[in-house]
């Protein structure tokens, strides 16, 4: 019998139902454009660093996975991110060392020429969690959240003032919200 003398049905404890205090560590740094990226945990080894959109332009020191979460069309306009792409994929071919090439980049919609593109999950994420996603931050936090983040960390994503502000910032308080009240 649950609170209040109801019926209440048994839940098997599995990673996802069981509290946030059990779980194995998975700290997760997700790191945007302005400058407070530069107090991320670069190199650190218990640390995922997520990037996202044209980030690795400027040369971050270390990350494990870039998400471009537009439309295909908007990541075909930028010809230098295909060509990133398709680099990577070249040294994935070409070198022993594979760690470079084998990063996932997410994308709502992989292309072929991207060979390591995966699809992100959006119909879990937003079955799950709703569908109140005003830019790429929040999909990465809600990303985080469903792959069980028990630490998780946003650095450069100030939101500038104006439009992106006033259009972006909520969401992204919203889910890390819900990081809070899941542990």
């Amino acid at each position: 019998r649950g609170h209040h003398g109801l019926d209440c049905p048994r839940v098997a404890m599995t990673e996802q139902t069981r509290p946030y205090s059990e779980r194995p560590e998975k700290k997760i740094a997700i790191v945007g454009f302005t400058a407070s990226r530069d107090l991320a945990p670069w190199g650190e080894p218990d640390w995922e660093v997520w990037i996202c959109n044209n980030l690795w332009k400027i040369g971050p020191p270390q990350w494990d996975r870039l998400y471009d979460l537009h439309e295909s069309e908007e990541i075909v306009k930028d010809k230098e991110h295909d060509a990133f792409l398709r680099r990577q994929a070249q040294k994935h071919a070409d070198s022993k060392d594979t760690r470079l090439g084998d990063r996932p980049v997410y994308c709502f919609e992989p292309r072929e020429e991207w060979p390591t593109a995966v699809a992100f999950p959006r119909a879990d994420v937003t079955a799950r969690l709703g569908d109140y996603f005003t830019n790429s931050i929040s999909w990465m936090i809600a990303h985080a959240l469903m792959e069980g983040a028990t630490e998780l960390h946003v650095y450069g994503v100030d939101m500038a003032t104006g439009g992106e502000y006033a259009a972006q910032r909520p969401s992204c308080e919203y889910l890390l919200g819900i990081a809070v009240g899941m542990g």
